[in-house]
C-alpha cells in the first residue's frame, strides 16, 4: 500500500500518514505498558493487558472448552466464542506464554486494521490526513483501550471492516468467509451480519431488489458458521445452545433498553448510563436525515446491547459499531480535532487507570 510522505525542505520527507498511524498505535501500546509498570502490575509487563474476561480466554487456550454443559448460576467458558482463543492458540508454539501470544495477536490485528482502514476509507474519498486523525481519535476515545487489551474488540472490528469493504466491493467469496469468522468472534457478529443489508436497502423495484440480494446473500456465512458452532457444542458437551445458556450466569436477560439505565445507584452504572444517553443523542444528530435503512441499522445495533439488562459492557458494543464511528469525520478538522483529542485522552487515561488498578467499580 502506497504511503505518501510529505516533503518539507531539501531531502527531508515526513513519514506518510499510514506510517504515522502505525507509529502512534505502537507508541500507545508502549504507553500502556509503561503505565502498567508505574501503577504496578508485577514483573510481567504484559499483565497490564490481562484483566477480567482475559482469564477466560487464557483458560480456553490452555484447556479448551469444558465437556459438561453449562449449569444454571455457574459461569462457563461457553459464553466466549472460539475464534479469538483459537487464533491465540495458533500462535502459542511461537511464544512462551499466553500473554506473549495474545500480544502478538493484538499487534497483528491492530496493524491489519490500520492498513484496511486506509484502503477502505481512501475509496470513500477520505484524505490520508483524515484517516490518520480518525485512527488517533478512535484509539483515544474513553473505553477504547479494549482494542489493545486481550479482548475480542480489535479482532471483531478488523473482521467487520473487512465484511463492510467486501460487501461494498461485491466480493462474494471473501464476504462469505469473513462473515463466518465474524460470527465466531462474538455473538453480535450474527446481528451485524443480519443488519448490514439495511445499509443498502433498495426502493423495492424488482431489478433493485435482485441486485440487493446478489450483494448481500454471502452474509449467510454468519448463520452457517453459527450452525457449525452449535454442532460442535452438541458433540462436545451435549448442549447445542451452550453458548446461549451460559449467558444467564452473567445476569443477562432480555428486557426494555431503558431498564438497565441508572438501575443500581452506583457511580459506575451512572457513568455508563450517561455514556449511553450521549451516544444515542449523537446518533440522533448523525442520522436524523439518513435513509430508513441506515436509521433502522443504528437503532438495532445501538439499542439491542441495552436490552440485555446490563449496561456495563455498552461502551464495548459501541466501540465496534464502525458505521457509527465513521461519523467522527465531523471532528477531524484541525480546530475540533485538537480539542476532541485532548479531552478524549484525559478521560481515556482516567478510565484506563481503573482497568490497570483492577478497581471493583467496573464489571467488564
Amino acid at each position: 500500500m502506497l504511503d505518501r510522505g510529505t516533503t518539507l525542505s531539501g531531502s527531508w520527507v515526513w513519514p506518510g500518514f499510514l506510517t504515522r498511524s502505525v507509529v502512534f498505535f505502537l507508541l500507545l501500546k508502549c504507553c500502556y505498558i509503561l503505565l502498567g509498570i508505574v501503577w504496578g502490575t508485577g514483573n510481567d509487563w504484559l499483565q497490564v493487558f490481562h484483566r477480567n474476561d482475559s482469564s477466560w480466554y487464557a483458560l480456553i487456550v490452555e484447556n479448551g472448552y469444558p465437556t459438561a454443559p453449562p449449569l444454571p448460576g455457574i459461569q462457563s467458558a461457553f459464553a466466549f466464542f472460539p475464534l479469538y482463543p483459537s487464533l491465540i492458540k495458533l500462535f502459542m508454539p511461537l511464544f512462551e506464554s499466553f500473554h506473549q501470544a495474545a500480544f502478538a495477536v493484538s499487534l497483528l490485528t491492530g496493524l491489519l486494521w490500520i492498513a484496511l482502514c486506509f484502503r477502505m476509507l481512501r475509496q470513500l474519498a477520505w484524505a490520508d490526513r483524515e484517516i490518520f486523525r480518525f485512527l488517533v481519535l478512535f484509539q483515544l476515545i474513553p473505553f477504547h483501550h479494549f482494542h489493545h487489551v486481550f479482548y475480542t474488540e480489535q479482532l471483531f472490528l478488523l473482521l467487520l471492516a473487512g465484511v463492510m469493504y467486501h460487501l461494498e466491493q461485491r466480493n462474494i467469496t471473501q464476504l462469505f468467509i469473513l462473515s463466518m469468522l465474524l460470527a465466531l468472534t462474538r455473538p453480535t457478529g450474527l446481528i451485524y451480519a443480519a443488519t448490514l443489508p439495511l445499509l443498502y436497502l433498495p426502493d423495492f423495484k424488482h431489478p433493485a431488489v435482485m441486485s440487493w440480494i446478489r450483494r448481500c446473500w454471502p452474509l449467510l456465512g454468519a448463520p452457517f458458521s453459527m450452525l457449525l458452532w452449535m454442532g460442535y457444542q452438541k458433540l462436545h458437551c451435549g448442549d447445542a445452545l451452550a453458548f446461549s445458556h451460559a449467558q444467564s450466569s452473567w445476569n443477562r436477560s432480555y428486557t426494555w433498553p431503558w431498564t438497565g439505565l441508572f438501575n443500581q445507584g452506583t457511580a459506575a452504572i451512572s457513568v455508563i448510563s450517561c455514556y449511553a444517553i450521549i451516544t444515542l443523542a449523537a446518533a440522533t444528530i448523525f442520522f436524523r436525515r439518513s435513509g430508513p435503512g441506515i436509521i433502522l441499522f443504528q437503532l438495532l445495533n445501538l439499542l439491542f446491547p441495552l436490552s440485555t439488562g446490563q449496561v456495563m459492557s455498552y461502551p464495548r458494543y459501541v466501540s465496534v459499531n464502525l458505521p457509527f464511528l465513521l461519523n467522527l469525520r465531523r471532528l477531524l478538522n484541525k480546530r475540533f480535532f485538537v480539542l476532541a483529542t485532548a479531552l478524549a485522552a484525559i478521560l481515556h487515561l482516567g478510565i484506563f487507570y481503573t482497568w490497570v488498578a483492577n478497581l471493583p467499580i467496573w464489571s467488564y
